[in-house]
């Protein structure tokens, strides 16, 4: 994977923390500490949306079981499929592909 550079200002406590984690050695230095965190935090994020698709799974499961339904059309499947890229590009931007055509 690509890396870039990044500037991060932290308040002295918060600085001091992060070092030592460093010198605990479980981190090579104090980016990959970084990195991890915001790995954590992207892994959370995922398994949050995560959740809000198995919930509305389970309601669209429960009100086919009571006889609603929905017509699945083309328009339908691009209108998801649309929704499905905004709300991915909110979380992991760098790994959305616009379809071609």
């Amino acid at each position: 994977m690509a890396t870039e550079t990044m500037q991060v200002t932290l308040p002295a406590s918060l600085r001091r923390y992060a070092e030592s984690r460093v010198q605990d050695g479980r981190y090579g230095d104090v980016s990959e500490f970084i990195s991890e965190l915001v790995r954590k935090d992207l892994d959370e994020q995922l398994r949050q949306q995560r959740k809000v698709l198995e919930a509305d799974l389970l309601a669209a499961v429960e009100s086919l079981d009571c006889g609603e339904g929905r017509d699945v059309t083309p328009d339908y499947w691009r209108e998801l499929r649309l929704r499905a890229r905004e709300e991915l590009a909110q979380v992991q931007p760098a790994l959305i592909v616009e379809p071609q055509g």
